[in-house]
């Protein structure tokens, strides 16, 4: 039996991941959920919780771990003074990721990638906050391509298409949203993309995106990514001052 852990697990697509996984040792963990058996409180906007967290499933032999979280809030900050999507969307997975393959260096990680990357900006304090969404999922992207060097073949790439989901609603138009009912993605389709990217041997340049047009819904095949996501100078500045600040602030 597999241990399969799922960060984003009472999501649209982290349902999905969790219901197809249910007769694995599947770990779910989200900010909505209360700790106990299987199911683990995880706030990522909480440092603290973050590390309660890593120590919690390291006492288990992780065979996948799914980066499965996303929000959009405007202009909010964590108790810590981060701004708040950069510090769920970004550097918490990131974070998280980066401690699992240290003490797992063949633990299997998805990333939830998003399509919006493609024209996402490297910035933390967009004029126009809509673009906080696909900035940090970009930088997050980059973050994990960072550690490809030290770890090949254990991080892997997926857009699952556009799903019909609270967050798709929340950061489109009412015309879109209806697009999005028509035309999206389906949720097991799009776990799939996720599933499918698991079972690669790698995914080095690459990710798993829908076949159907323009990417937005369909069976998952290998796509190149189409853009640069290394990570600007600025942004590395930041992380390695954020690790160190939390750390020290945190005892870790």
């Amino acid at each position: 039996m597999k241990t399969i852990v799922i960060i984003g697990s009472t999501g649209t697509i982290g349902s999905a991941l969790a219901s197809y996984f249910k007769n694995e040792n599947c770990i779910e963990a989200s900010r909505s959920l209360k700790t106990k058996e299987n199911k683990v409180h995880l706030d990522l906007s909480d440092f603290r919780s973050v590390c309660d967290f890593i120590k919690r499933i390291s006492i288990e032999k992780i065979d996948i771990l799914f980066l499965n979280s996303g929000v959009f809030e405007e202009k909010k900050y964590t108790q810590d003074g981060y701004e708040y999507n950069f510090m769920v969307n970004a550097f918490s997975p990131y974070y998280i990721a980066k401690r699992v393959l240290e003490l797992q260096p063949d633990c299997r990680i998805v990333l939830t990638s998003s399509i919006s990357i493609l024209h996402a900006k490297q910035e933390l304090n967009p004029k126009n906050w809509k673009r906080i969404y696909r900035n940090t999922k970009l930088i997050e992207h980059g973050l994990l391509k960072n550690l490809e060097g030290l770890y090949p073949n254990s991080i892997f790439y997926a857009h699952p298409g556009i799903v019909p989901s609270r967050l798709s609603f929340g950061l489109h138009a009412v015309p879109t949203r209806r697009f999005i009912q028509l035309f999206g993605n389906t949720l097991e389709a799009g776990a799939n993309c996720l599933i499918y990217a698991s079972s690669l041997p790698s995914c080095k340049n690459t990710w798993v995106v829908p076949r159907g047009i323009f990417n937005l819904r369909g069976r998952p095949k290998v796509k190149k990514i189409k853009r640069s996501v290394l990570l600007k100078d600025e942004i590395k500045k930041t992380i390695i001052k954020m690790e160190k600040e939390l750390e020290e602030k945190y005892g870790i």
